[in-house]
């Protein structure tokens, strides 16, 4: 008997539990070097740390006159001009007291100087300038006052945005390690997908899986539709080549239902079997070890509403952790029922739906559209969690929520 018949998977454990067990077995997929200016949202594989001061000297923050602050307490005061300094150049001279020296906007604060005064400040020739009131020490750009050497520039794990790409740029770094974006490859099975008459139906859950996957950051392959029989979706499960595999469909217990014995056939090895929710519950998690690698497979209802919601609750997640992203859970917050929902939930409940926070509160409203309607996410960013064993909730019920 083979290893995958001897193995007892976990039956209808919590959203929580299967996220755990999914994110244990998710394994960055590897890291490439790009340009900097490449990079722009892949997820940084190394701590980077500047190596130098930014800015690198004390510099002028506008146009103006940099000068000794002692000079003007006794304002109005005239100061001879010893010097024009402008960005890009260094200053010849030394700021000694009775003299001030012409700055511009990012120039380097002449050795003696100790503040800058804006030319709308002042009255000016090309030889003297007049200050008309005490100006203090330290209008002046400190060096290292945005970054300063030794400082972390760019977290392992998290997103090139533009403010790294600039801190980076800043640094003279012209190349980055990033993670590699994962591979999800997409299998969609049912006879009713590849007919053409009447009875066809359109594949709705694999333009959405795909859209989802992309927006993580991970690569979406469709690998094709199969017919409700075993040897058809076996052999795309034996032809795939990608990091996770995520199918749709063939989950239910009619003599047409195909996609769990298929995967196990392939010598994959069931981990969990169904989620204690809905809708999502129609769920299978399995690991099929292919040359040494563990790749994870995940089987997902051919219902869209059940499928889109075990990808968010659960499968996001783990695609975020393939992508070696460090913040991969699901953000959870409280939020507040604007309406009232009027079923009650025997078991836990994931309520897909927008969150408003215009009013000062965060309130949900709950865009479930029916049993099988993925328009129901058109627009969602949250799925609120309704406790098993609930009533029908009134507005006003504050629940546990994840944002997706």
């Amino acid at each position: 008997m083979s290893l995958a018949k001897q193995y007892f998977p976990l039956m209808n454990i919590g959203v929580e539990r299967a996220l755990e067990l999914l994110a244990e077995a998710s394994k960055s997929v590897g890291t490439e070097t790009l340009p900097t200016g490449e990079a722009h949202g892949r997820v940084v594989a190394a701590d980077i740390k500047a190596t130098a001061d930014v800015p690198p000297f004390d510099r002028s923050p506008y146009d103006g006159y940099a000068l000794i602050s002692a000079d003007t307490a006794n304002a109005p005061v005239t100061l001879r001009v010893i010097e024009e300094v402008a960005a890009g150049s260094v200053p010849n001279s030394s700021v000694v007291s009775g003299t001030a020296v012409k700055i511009l906007t990012g120039a380097p604060i002449p050795f003696g100087a100790d503040t800058v005064v804006k030319f709308e400040d002042t009255d000016f020739t090309a030889a003297s300038v007049t200050i008309h009131k005490a100006t203090p020490r330290g209008n002046l750009v400190p060096r290292g006052e945005d970054i300063r050497a030794g400082s972390l520039i760019a977290r392992r794990g998290g997103f090139v945005t533009p403010a790294i790409a600039g801190n980076l740029a800043a640094q003279g770094i012209e190349r980055i390690e990033v993670y590699k974006k994962a591979r999800i490859g997409i299998i969609s099975t049912g006879n009713e997908l590849i007919s053409s008459g009447s009875g066809a139906i359109r594949d709705t859950n694999r333009a959405a899986l795909e859209s989802a996957v992309k927006r993580i950051g991970a690569v979406p392959i469709f690998l094709g539709t199969a017919s409700d029989e075993r040897g058809a979706i076996e052999k795309l499960i034996d032809s795939a080549s990608a990091d996770m595999l995520i199918s749709t469909g063939g989950m239910g217990k009619s003599d047409r239902d195909f996609t769990l014995a298929s995967f196990e056939n392939c010598g994959a090895i069931l981990k969990i079997r169904n989620l204690d929710c809905r809708p999502g519950g129609t769920f299978a998690y399995l690991e099929l070890e292919r040359k040494g690698v563990n790749v994870l497979c995940l089987c997902l209802s051919g219902n869209p509403a059940s499928a889109m919601t075990a990808f968010f609750a659960v499968v996001q997640p783990g695609i975020r952790k393939l992508c070696g992203q460090a913040d991969w859970r699901n953000t959870r917050c409280k939020v507040i029922l604007a309406e009232a929902y009027g079923k009650a939930s025997p078991v836990a409940r994931l309520l897909v739906g927008s969150i408003d926070i215009s009013s000062g509160r965060v309130m949900f409203t709950c865009s479930e559209r029916g049993k099988g309607s993925v328009s129901s996410f058109d627009g969602a960013n949250a799925l609120a969690i309704v406790p098993e064993n609930s009533p029908p909730l009134e507005v006003g019920t504050e629940l546990d929520a994840y944002l997706i």
